[in-house]
């Protein structure tokens, strides 16, 4: 099993290189071995050329004296740690700055002289680890930054939109700091550690470690530039609209004192201008349907910043604070596809971060790290119309925005300890983490109210099937605490044989659930000599949680100081005139928990001739005590206002814990990063996971009394994903490297566009027509899931033909994103502490323009029924200039 010791990813950087004087015979090499937050290693293995043997002293330092001219090959190790090979040639000048990588983990090779990474990784559940040139391929933008690496982080099961990002060895969610103050990011862990709460099926992790500063001054200032006429256009507009991208920053780096303090810098603006494409119908005054196409001005700007500084308190001391900011302003959000404008927000927010890291190294074989990090985060939402809403099933949403002026504002507070152990046969990590959350907001989500209309008749006629809106107190405070203690132990039985296991608790305050105990086990072999084969197996028990958004969402519908009101055909302008409205609030179960699952996955992973990997992987998943919501007081007889359970004319929205699924997963991948041309990755994973939640705690079955249909695929999970990152050195010094992600097989619900049983939802599903029905374009419908109706029979609030809930899949989406690099020294002086070079790249994202579909019309009987509605971004080419210094 793969494990971390001061953290979950140790990597190695080196000081720039150059010649010392031609003429001497022999030369120092020097250098400081550390782990990857910098902490010093004393006592560290330094070989060179297989037998001249130094250790490092108590400041991490080692000197090799007199090391004759020419190539040789630099072996660093220590307990505990994976052995660093460094190709490095003699003479040169500056310090060799070693970052160990922990036993188990990722085999890396560095090249000196060109200072490139080259990282070896199986992929799927055993990760992935990004740096040096690697990281230099990945996309500068964040946005596109952060879509590949979910992208990646998928490979272990989980949900792109899932993924967990960490900074810093921190473990709650953050914002990506800018790519060009990033060290290395580990992506996809080994989740079954009991270090970590989420299983990989849960969205996966990626962890991003931030660059200390430098020894002498250093910088850089870049731009990047995409304007309209080198982008695409939209699949569904019919104008080209404005679409571009002006990217500028700058990073510094350098010492704050002499000796043992440093800091980092980097900031950068952007302005994105993008388009919203609203692909539509709307209804003509006589009752036709209109195709509604147009395109809506989304334009951002954003800032992203990060700044770190180090000092060494002691030889075995070190500490860093971070402060890195993240701030965006976006109109017209929510606009596109069915939407029409005036449904649209604009949405700025800030996001601040201060963490503060230190890490002693108490004696060889013992290490401490604690951290304490503090997020303020504000988001506004500003409607565009605050108008009542209108939907029209199947065909728009107008009116004004559902959000209203929501003003959000969180705090949270993250404090993590852990010590690390590396004894004879044992590398045992053990910690806790302390969460505090506090949110107060001004919530406003559907005081506006909204109409919905079931049909176009219905619509043209002004008789709405229903209005629902929200009155009270819109402002919503919650506060809750989260606390986690584990214990991990890897017991190397023999120098081919680790057997690893560990204990996790977890526990929060709101909802409180305290019973939340996750053993895990795992095993690593090597059956030959040469370890050339590698076979793993882990197994374990995963707690859920709630989030603070999901406490939020609780207290916003309590009932008492916030209303929900469902008026079923209301009066059009006067909803509450002569009518009985229908409350609705959110409860919890008795006893509640946060969810169980078991997880196992077996590994088998071979190093073939050439530098070839290959790695295949076996995933099961059982869920238990899965949470999902049910309404308890569901009406008996279809009618809203009919017989009810408990009480009349109350919807009883309960958090429950009865949810179940399973699932099976199968990875294979091809690697080799061991060519001096570059290297490449190659995986497929098929995942099939069905439950009856759909991974939302507020997922509501069609009916309360009945899961027909419900164990399924969930519908943010292809059941085919591809992926794929490569790069290779071209003549004249140009580096080619590309990106690719696809997804098939991700299902959708079809719906009748009604309320058909009266629970207030309308997620009701169309059913089988009877034998013998005929097609009518009117309440049956010939589909490619066969003949189904919207007006099926329901007894008792159970539907007596009911499809499958997720039965349609959304087409292939394939994102191909390529850049082409070329870098000049612009200082021919190697012995110069600042060189000088100036970076020319030309990067596209969709490079094949692919139309990725990401919406199709979901309601029986629509005009848009099946129809693709919306896509991701078409292609987009940027051209970019980074100078450093």
């Amino acid at each position: 099993m793969t494990r971390h010791l001061a953290v979950p990813l140790l990597t190695l950087a080196l000081a720039p290189l150059s010649s010392l004087a031609q003429a001497a015979p022999c030369t120092n090499l020097t250098g400081v071995v550390a782990d990857a937050t910098a902490a010093v290693i004393p006592g560290a293995a330094i070989t060179l050329d297989g037998s001249v043997t130094r250790t490092s002293g108590q400041d991490g330092r080692f000197v090799l004296p007199c090391v004759a001219r020419g190539s040789h090959q630099l072996a660093i190790s220590y307990s505990g740690f994976a052995t660093v090979t460094v190709q490095v040639t003699a003479p040169h000048a500056g310090d060799l700055s070693v970052r160990l990588v922990a036993a188990d983990q990722t085999t890396v090779t560095v090249n000196a002289d060109d200072n490139e990474m080259q990282v070896q990784s199986p992929g799927g559940a055993n990760g992935l680890t990004i740096a040096g040139n690697q990281l230099q391929a990945l996309a500068d933008d964040p946005d596109d930054l952060l879509r590949q690496l979910q992208q990646m982080a998928a490979a272990a099961g989980g949900s792109p939109s899932r993924t967990t990002i960490s900074v810093d060895g921190f473990q709650d969610d953050a914002k990506l700091p800018p790519k060009s103050s990033i060290a290395f990011i580990n992506v996809s862990p080994d989740l079954f550690s009991a270090e970590y709460r989420e299983p990989p099926f849960g969205g996966g992790r990626v962890e991003v470690y931030t660059k200390p500063g430098a020894k002498n001054f250093h910088g850089a200032l870049y731009t990047t530039n995409s304007s309209s006429w080198m982008n695409a256009r939209n699949p569904f507009t019919v104008t080209s609209g404005t679409t571009g991208k002006q990217r500028y920053g700058f990073d510094l780096s350098g010492p704050v004192r002499k000796q043992g303090s440093n800091f980092s810098l980097s900031l950068e603006h952007r302005n994105i201008d993008e388009i919203a494409v609203v692909n539509a119908v709307t209804l003509s005054s006589t009752g036709d349907a209109v195709p509604t196409r147009y395109s809506v001005p989304r334009p951002q700007a954003l800032w992203n910043s990060n700044a770190r500084v180090d000092w060494q308190m002691g030889p075995k001391n070190i500490a860093f604070i971070t402060y890195a900011a993240n701030a965006n302003n976006t109109e017209n959000a929510g606009v596109g596809g069915s939407s029409l404008l005036e449904a649209g927000y604009g949405d700025r927010f800030l996001d601040q971060y201060l963490r503060f890291s230190n890490v002693t190294t108490i004696n060889s074989r013992l290490m401490h790290e604690a951290r304490v990090g503090w997020e303020h985060f504000d988001e506004t939402f500003t409607a565009n119309s605050i108008a009542p809403s209108i939907q029209v099933s199947g065909y728009f949403t107008g009116g004004g925005a559902s959000t209203g002026n929501t003003i959000n504002h969180r705090n949270r507070i993250e404090y993590g300890d852990d010590i690390i152990a590396t004894l004879k046969r044992h590398t045992i990590k053990t910690g806790f983490h302390l969460f505090y959350i506090w949110r107060n907001s001004n919530i406003y989500n559907g005081f506006n109210g909204s109409y919905t209309f079931t049909s176009a008749q219905s619509y043209l006629a002004g008789n709405a099937s229903l209005y629902s809106n929200v009155s009270g107190n819109p402002n919503v405070r919650v506060g809750q605490v989260r606390f986690d203690a584990f214990y991990q132990d890897d017991m190397k039985l023999r120098d081919n044989l680790t057997v690893s296991f560990g204990l996790r608790y977890f526990m929060e305050s709101d909802p409180a659930t305290y019973r939340n105990f996750a053993p895990r086990a795992g095993l690593s072999w090597s059956p030959d000599k040469k370890k050339t084969w590698q076979i793993k197996t882990h197994a374990g028990v995963f707690n859920g949680q709630y989030s603070a958004d999901e406490l939020q969402e609780l207290y916003r519908q309590d009932g008492t100081n916030r209303v929900t009101s469902l008026i079923y055909n209301p009066v059009y302008g006067s909803p509450f005139n002569g009518t009985t409205p229908i409350h609705s609030k959110r409860t919890l179960a008795p006893n509640l928990t946060p969810g169980t699952y078991l997880m196992g996955d077996f590994s088998v992973s071979k190093d073939l001739p050439g530098g070839f990997n290959i790695n295949a992987d076996l995933i099961f998943a059982r869920f238990m005590t899965y949470a999902r919501t049910v309404n308890i007081n569901q009406p008996l007889d279809n009618n809203p206002y009919g017989v009810r359970p408990i009480t009349p004319n109350l919807n009883i929205l309960q958090v429950q814990y009865d949810g179940t699924g399973r699932g099976h997963g199968e990875f294979f991948g091809l690697s080799n990063f061991k060519s001096k041309r570059g290297g490449f990755f190659l995986g497929a994973l098929h995942l099939n996971l069905r439950d009856d939640t759909n991974d939302g705690t507020f997922f509501q079955p069609q009916s309360a009394y009945t899961d027909a249909g419900e164990q399924v695929r969930r519908d943010n999970q292809g059941l085919w994903q591809v992926f794929g990152n490569t790069s290779f050195n071209l003549p004249g010094k140009f580096t080619l490297s590309g990106n690719i992600y696809g997804q098939g097989g991700q299902p959708f619900n079809v719906t009748t566009g009604s309320d058909n049983n009266g629970d207030g939802n309308f997620n009701d599903r169309p059913q089988y027509a009877a034998p013998g029905a005929v097609a009518n374009g009117t309440t049956v419908f010939q589909t490619p899931f066969g003949l189904l109706t919207n007006a099926g029979s329901i007894v008792n609030g159970i539907p007596l033909r009911p499809i499958r809930r997720n039965i349609a899949d959304l087409p292939w989406n394939i994102h191909l994103d390529a850049n082409l690099q070329r870098t000049i020294k612009l200082t021919h002086n190697q012995k110069a502490d600042h060189p000088q070079t100036l970076t020319v790249n030309l990067r596209s994202a969709n490079f094949i323009n692919h139309t990725n579909v990401t919406g199709e019309g979901s309601v029986l009987g629509s005009p848009q029924f099946l129809v693709p509605n919306a896509a991701d971004t078409a292609r987009r080419i940027e051209f970019g200039l980074r100078y450093n210094f």
